[in-house]
């Protein structure tokens, strides 16, 4: 129940071109993939959600993704992250992280 509405709001903020919320609901839904054992389609949510708040100035948003960021490195150890994070992002990691 939870997936689809927030599947329906991403939809609805889309075609609204509301960036801020869609990057708001793409780090919800991280989250809820993360909850749900998808750890590789979650950091990526999430990392792409950060990148567009930050991208566009809404560093109160962009700190909500960063602190699910290091939540998941947290509960997955910093080897197990550090693979996911190699595999998923291509991006090197920030020094915050």
């Amino acid at each position: 129940m939870r997936r689809a509405i927030l599947t329906r709001r991403c939809n609805w903020s889309h075609m609204q071109g509301d960036r801020r919320g869609l990057g708001v609901i793409r780090v919800n839904y991280a989250q809820l993939l993360f909850e749900m054992g998808k750890t590789p389609r979650s950091l990526e949510m999430a990392w792409h959600g950060l990148v567009e708040m930050t991208e566009l100035g809404y560093g109160e948003d962009a700190a909500g993704a960063q602190g699910l960021i290091r939540s998941m490195r947290q509960q997955l150890g910093d080897a197990e992250f550090d693979t996911l994070w190699r595999e998923s992002i291509h991006d090197p990691q920030p020094g915050w992280l």
